[in-house]
């Protein structure tokens, strides 16, 4: 990746973004760094919501690019617990017909966003992904682990609320409450050590 636009995705400068993609025909936004990152990625990682909404509309395929972990950009705004940049990515995918496939992308540990969601206790980033595909709950990871069990796992008592709450009524498989070796969400949680932190309290 060249380093002005390093520089630029990093900054967040929308105003350097669109000088760029004039100048360069947008050649330039297509280049990647060692660990083929994208500017999404970087933007994503460093919470710039307005450059994220940008480049995703002059590169709408670069919502599914994944660097040499598998990370998409929304995987890395998981992480992060960034939800302004979750929104604008989505929005992007909606406009473009690419949400299914940018919601079902999964990394090297075949963790979806929801995963990383659920891992990091972010139950606001639950709920936006949740909302919008609510499927999302039945993937599991290369471990056989499901959101549900990652966020029991965790302690997540609102990640928990969201998945059980979000998802009720909906026609979904055994997969939603899968965790590995055959453990369930309830066993994560005596496991861990959390499970007055995942029952609701009167």
């Amino acid at each position: 990746m060249d380093a002005t636009l390093y520089k630029i995705a990093k900054s967040g400068s929308v105003d350097l973004l669109s000088h760029i993609s004039d100048t360069n025909n947008g050649q330039l936004l297509l280049t990647t760094t060692p660990n083929k990152n994208t500017a999404l990625h970087i933007a994503a990682r460093h919470g710039h919501s307005n450059f994220v909404a940008r480049i995703s509309d002059l590169c709408p395929f670069l919502l599914l690019e994944e660097n040499s972990k598998g990370d998409t950009a929304l995987h890395v705004a998981a992480r992060n617990g960034d939800v302004l940049v979750a929104d604008e990515l989505i929005k992007c995918a909606q406009k473009n017909d690419l949400t299914e496939e940018m919601l079902r992308k999964r990394n090297r540990g075949l963790n979806t966003a929801l995963h990383e969601a659920a891992w990091s206790r972010d139950h606001s980033f639950v709920e936006l992904l949740i909302r919008v595909y609510p499927e999302l709950v039945t993937l599991v990871n290369a471990a056989g682990a499901s959101p549900l069990y990652l966020a029991a796992e965790e302690g997540a008592l609102g990640c928990v609320l969201q998945l059980f709450q979000k998802t009720k009524g909906l026609d979904i498989s055994q997969d939603y409450y899968s965790g590995p070796h055959g453990r369930t969400p309830l066993h994560a949680a005596v496991i861990r050590g959390h499970l007055g932190e995942c029952l609701p309290q009167d």
